[in-house]
């Protein structure tokens, strides 16, 4: 009787120890994710942010003028404001197979965060009208200082 109830106390250990590590992996999965959620999310904070930001510059009157700061995810590199810019004129700091993909869409969206391959949402088209050195690439370090301003309806805003 005594060999039956340490094998089976062996077989209860073995299972607890199988569950433990089970859960100990789903958790750092978990953590994993939202971590990642929440870089997407500063993402699409400062997206919406910033478009707030220009409306609000944009009805001010011409000459008004301010700053804003705005977070990002720490992973973020850079920030490009672009206008169907040819690769040429990036930076040396972009890399180059994320200048072709600016490049390709900027058409369709003038605002990318980078690396563009560590963010899904890395890329945003602002509606207000924007005025910028084309291209303009920001290295950024966790945050973003950009300076807004009214150069009238014609000019839309200015940032740098």
């Amino acid at each position: 009787m005594n060999k039956k109830g340490q094998v089976d106390q062996i077989f209860i250990w073995i299972f607890v120890a199988v569950v433990a590590v089970a859960i100990l992996i789903f958790g750092v999965k978990l953590i994993k994710q939202g971590d990642d959620l929440k870089d997407e999310v500063l993402i699409v904070k400062f997206f919406n942010d910033f478009q707030k930001k220009t409306e609000q510059f944009y009805f001010l009157d011409r000459g008004s003028s301010g700053d804003a700061e705005f977070l990002l995810p720490s992973d973020a590199r850079y920030v490009c404001f672009v206008n169907n810019t040819p690769a040429s004129n990036y930076s040396d700091n972009i890399p180059k197979n994320d200048i072709e993909v600016m490049g390709n869409l900027s058409s369709n969206f003038n605002v990318f965060i980078g690396p563009l391959n560590s963010f899904q949402e890395n890329k945003f088209n602002a509606t207000t009208k924007l005025n910028f050195a084309n291209p303009s690439c920001f290295n950024v370090n966790g945050k973003i200082k950009i300076n807004f301003e009214n150069l009238g309806v014609r000019d839309g805003v200015k940032i740098q």
